[in-house]
């Protein structure tokens, strides 16, 4: 999806991307304790689109876990709406996309 500075405050994990302030959810960052080594460096960010749900339905996630997006076109899959949307983020660099995690980042 995009090159961002990672950056730990406070304990949490977090980065810029398109304007929003966004955090990894704690949870995940104690099931990848390795994460924490990557803060104050560029990483390359992606989201999963199984991760994303429509913030009208889910308004208990906080605001910290939102990208404002304008939805491009949808496409029915069985009983599931798939949304392609967009925004300006950083390109990622062709050595940030090849990059891997390593084992012990896991």
């Amino acid at each position: 999806m995009g090159q961002v500075t990672l950056e730990e405050w406070d304990g949490a994990l977090s980065f810029n991307l398109a304007g929003h302030r966004l955090s990894i959810d704690k949870a995940r960052v104690a099931e990848r304790p390795g994460l924490r080594r990557y803060a104050g460096r560029t990483v390359a960010v992606g989201v999963r689109s199984e991760d994303m749900e429509d913030a009208a339905l889910a308004r208990d996630v906080p605001q910290d876990r939102r990208i404002q997006a304008t939805v491009l076109r949808t496409e029915v899959l069985g009983s599931e709406v798939m949304a392609r949307f967009g925004f300006c983020a950083s390109p990622t660099t062709h050595g940030a996309a090849n990059a891997r995690w390593s084992r012990s980042d896991r």
